[in-house]
């Protein structure tokens, strides 16, 4: 339950601490006093988007804090731990300072919380409902989202949603694919064509190099012939060589052994020398056969050139700088092509897939509609029941919940294709005849306040039996209502005040005198500024102010005298 709430530097009011209490507790006051400012400061601590308008005249700050008591509020704790913050303790502290230039910093038992996650533990303590409350219940997006809160199928539409989503992720991939499909057939063509020219070559890496190499040695063969018996020559004489190498290096050996019979270290140097004879050998046998190979061949070295230029020309058609490049792109070619060849296959694949997703998704939905149905059934009832309580006897409560089929529609159920949206498959709508022999109409087309604030109540006051949210606010429920309808609008709110707390801003006496915690707000000018304080009534001041909402004044004798038998009465039906 809700503590206390302190209130400093917001709007009118300057520096508020307000204790609350089990059971009903009741806000009154003229009109303009700050009801409903303290409603929205409790409001912007439950997370609604803040602005510097807030902000008291001459304050830097508003700072708004309220002490809950939750020791009975598991799934709070079970959150509080969650986010692995202490849920250990009874007490828990939301607090929100908001600076004038619409900022604000969050904390949850002094520690910094985001407003997402203050906003995420105020609606497990709190549920508000305000005149903006009143207007939602004529959308009917609302109307299945209690619906559903009244079956408890919370669970299940999750289950839906989910499945919605995974439907909604495989359309997409499918017309993603059937897109690409549509240009798949030009480029399977462009990759045959490029990969027959590419196959036909059969191109092999590191091949160019050896190509410009071979057509290198054709195109020079004579040079080479040339060079090669010209050393050769010198190692073994000829035309040109009349003293061979081979025996000036005899003549030099000869000369170094006999130095070497004299000088006997000079000998060990020598040795290594003495081989080089044979080493000559070797090169001129390799000169002689190189030089026997030498030829030029026209029709190779055109050859060569024809293959260097077929290269040449892949490699310009791709854009590939090197060999190694083309043969990379080929394979990469290769695997594209196989893949596009085999789409059909992936085609079949996610159209099976998103059939079978179209059954399975179809029938978790209309179980989830049999179950909404049965529900609504059940709600009519209850909801007419509290309103014959609240003076609307005559009233027809009508609960809508339809399909709609259509041939393109995302789920299969029972051979037909139906729409479906994240709600699953169902729009429901509440519609309301007030009166006999006129046809329910939906609520949207009812213009009474009135009749709209008995409504809210009625479904409140049902929610209420299976609701964990421990305190439950209401900002002029009794909007539009007659004094004749004050008893029973607060019998219901007695009624809800049994399993939880209930804050309600009201106008009406017969609310007012139910009350087990009776708080009046007035404003009062001091010193040239205006600020919003709160007292208690007791005893007579009690009466007093329910003679003053009556009506009459605080001082007329029929009123007071009215006022103290509501009071009475409100106690002799506890």
């Amino acid at each position: 339950m809700l503590e206390t709430l302190h209130i400093r530097n917001f709007a009118l009011i300057d520096d508020l601490v307000i204790p609350w209490k089990t059971g009903l507790n009741v806000l009154t006051g003229e009109t303009g006093a700050g009801k409903s400012i303290i409603v929205d400061a409790m409001s912007l601590l439950l997370g609604e988007r803040a602005a510097g308008v807030f902000i008291r005249k001459g304050a830097e700050m508003a700072d708004i804090q309220a002490l809950f008591d939750i020791s009975n509020c598991i799934h709070v704790k079970d959150l509080l731990d969650s986010m692995e913050l202490d849920g250990t303790h009874d007490e828990l502290v939301l607090r929100r300072i908001i600076s004038i230039e619409g900022k604000s910093r969050c904390f949850l038992n002094g520690t910094v919380a985001t407003l997402s996650l203050l906003s995420k533990v105020g609606s497990l303590l709190v549920d508000m409902h305000g005149q903006h409350e009143h207007q939602s219940l004529m959308s009917p997006e609302r109307h299945l989202s209690l619906l559903d809160d009244f079956a408890g199928l919370g669970a299940d539409a999750a289950v839906v949603r989910q499945r919605y989503q995974e439907l909604k992720h495989l359309v997409s991939s499918l017309e993603r694919f059937l897109a690409r499909e549509a240009s798949l057939g030009q480029r399977v063509a462009e990759l045959q064509q490029e990969l027959e020219l590419l196959d036909r070559a059969e191109l092999k890496e590191g091949e160019d190099e050896e190509i410009k190499s071979r057509r290198d040695v054709i195109a020079n063969s004579e040079k080479l012939f040339r060079l090669a018996t010209d050393a050769y020559d010198t190692l073994y004489g000829g035309e040109t060589h009349s003293q061979p190498l081979v025996n000036m290096w005899e003549n030099i050996m000869q000369a170094l052994k006999e130095i070497a019979d004299i000088d006997l270290p000079f000998r060990q140097s020598l040795a290594q020398y003495e081989e080089l004879k044979f080493r000559f050998s070797e090169l001129a046998e390799m000169l002689r056969v190189y030089s026997s190979k030498l030829e030029y061949d026209p029709a190779e070295l055109e050859t060569l050139e024809r293959r260097l230029e077929t290269i040449s020309r892949l490699k310009r058609r791709h854009g590939c700088n090197s060999l190694r490049e083309l043969i990379e792109l080929k394979r990469t070619m290769h695997e594209e092509y196989n893949q596009l060849a085999d789409s059909s296959g992936e085609r079949t694949r996610l159209e099976q897939e998103m059939e079978h997703l179209r059954e399975e998704t179809g029938k978790v939905a209309f179980v989830l509609s049999q179950k909404r149905s049965e529900a609504a059934a059940l709600l009519e009832k209850k909801i007419e029941m509290h309103l014959r309580d609240l003076g609307m006897g005559k009233a027809r409560f009508l609960v809508s919940v339809r399909q709609e089929h259509d041939a393109e529609g995302l789920v299969q159920y029972k051979e037909k294709r139906w729409r479906l949206w994240s709600t699953g498959v169902d729009r429901v709508e509440f519609f309301l005849s007030a009166n006999v022999g006129e046809p329910p109409r939906p609520l949207r087309a009812i213009a009474s306040g009135g009749e709209i604030s008995r409504i809210m109540l009625a479904i409140r006051t049902i929610l209420a039996e299976t609701d964990k949210v421990p305190v439950i606010i209401f900002d002029e429920i009794d909007a539009g209502v007659g004094a004749s309808m004050g008893m029973p609008i607060g019998e219901k709110l007695l009624s809800v005040a049994g399993s939880h707390q209930v804050i309600c801003v009201t106008h009406l006496p017969q609310i007012a005198a139910m009350a087990d915690n009776h708080i009046v707000v007035d404003k009062i000018v001091s010193g040239g500024r205006t600020r919003t304080e709160i007292t208690f009534p007791a005893g007579r001041e009690r009466v007093q102010e329910i003679a003053r909402m009556l009506g009459g004044g605080a001082t007329g004798q029929i009123s007071l005298k009215h006022a103290q038998e509501l009071l009475a009465l409100s106690r002799r039906n506890r």
